[in-house]
């Protein structure tokens, strides 16, 4: 029976037999009167160990209200609180003022009371009557012996998972070790890359700069070079525009020459032609006074008769006049030596023309 027992348990047990620690089964708990009275009353061992101690549990209530009694931590003083968190987070209610002993029997006890502790000197922990004539090795049966002996081997199991679990977490550290130094040389070439890219980005954004100047330079040079094309289109403009006034003011000159020339022709013709008619008609005029009164007749009107009473057998001045003048409202027709002149100054105008273009 004991080959099946773990090593564990047979290493808690010889270090509890050598302290000395065998613990009675029961225990009374009486004495206190303070707001805790719920506390007092039977405990007994519960199979269960806390902080490398046999925990007490108090018997007779409901599950929901057990207290525990339990050595507590570092301090190593009994201590009794409600619920088995409260026992995980090493609280109570009270506790004893030493940790002398292997029992809370005969210890002092004292009372948590609005955040401070005080002594109790009413409260005690006893052995019942009946197990006071035991001796105290036989104080632990041996039925929670082998429930000691199970909960090794299940402390054990649980060990060896927990060292199962660190080797894989081990192996998981290394490889996260790893992965952190790929993580870190990844970062550095990346910082590399991306000094190397602000590098070239500097170098694009110099040549950008570079390329704008030269094109807001080009711009300039462009809109200097149309100015300097509007001023030529212009001169040339002008040019063309003196070079075509020249020839039409020519021309004009020459046509306004013809045109005078022509009237003063005409003019000099018509003088002419008038000076002769004046002659004709003093001619005429003298002619009709050397001839004979009834020999003088209009080339429309019948001879006068010389019966009419109206009619005498001398004309009268006005008479004469009238005829003179008849005559000479007569427009004749102009020299064929006027015409061929007139003529020849529109034959020549374009030969002038063509000299001067």
């Amino acid at each position: 029976e004991m080959g099946s027992f773990s090593q564990c348990a047979l290493i808690l047990l010889f270090i509890n037999g050598i302290r000395g620690e065998n613990y009675p089964q029961q225990l009374i708990v009486e004495g206190h009167v303070g707001p805790h009275m719920d506390c007092m009353g039977f405990y007994a061992l519960d199979g269960t160990w806390a902080f490398g101690y046999p925990r007490y549990a108090q018997q007779g209530v409901h599950p929901e209200n057990i207290h525990y009694m339990y050595r507590g931590g570092l301090n190593e003083r009994w201590i009794i609180v409600l619920g088995e968190a409260a026992v995980a987070a090493k609280q109570g209610v009270l506790m004893t003022e030493s940790d002398n002993g292997d029992t809370p029997v005969g210890l002092a006890w004292d009372s948590a009371q609005d955040g401070a502790w005080v002594r109790d000197i009413a409260m005690r922990a006893v052995i019942p009557e009946e197990q006071r004539e035991q001796p105290r090795g036989d104080v632990v049966s041996k039925t929670e012996f082998d429930a000691m002996a199970r909960r090794a081997m299940i402390a054990e199991s649980k060990i060896e998972a927990l060292e199962s679990d660190l080797h894989t977490s081990s192996m998981l550290a290394d490889e996260m070790e790893k992965s952190a130094e790929d993580c870190l040389k990844g970062r550095e070439e990346t910082i590399q890359l991306l000094g190397q890219s602000t590098e070239s980005n500097s170098a694009n954004y110099a040549k950008i700069a570079k390329l704008e100047s030269e094109i807001e330079a080009l711009s300039i040079d462009n809109a200097n070079y149309r100015e300097k094309l509007r001023n030529i289109e212009y001169e040339k403009t002008l040019d063309v525009l003196k070079m075509l006034a020249l020839p039409a003011i020519s021309i004009l000159i020459i046509v306004v020459i013809g045109v005078r020339a022509c009237t003063t022709s005409g003019t000099t013709s018509n003088t002419n032609t008038n000076r002769k008619n004046d002659a004709s008609i003093r001619a005429n005029k003298k002619n009709d006074d050397n001839r004979p009164q009834d020999e003088i007749f209009d080339g429309e009107d019948e001879p006068l008769a010389d019966n009419d009473p109206n009619t005498s057998s001398n004309d009268s001045p006005n008479n004469s006049s009238k005829r003179n003048n008849k005559d000479v409202m007569i427009d004749p027709i102009p020299p064929r030596q006027d015409l061929h002149k007139r003529f020849q100054v529109l034959q020549d105008l374009p030969k002038l023309l063509q000299a001067l273009l």
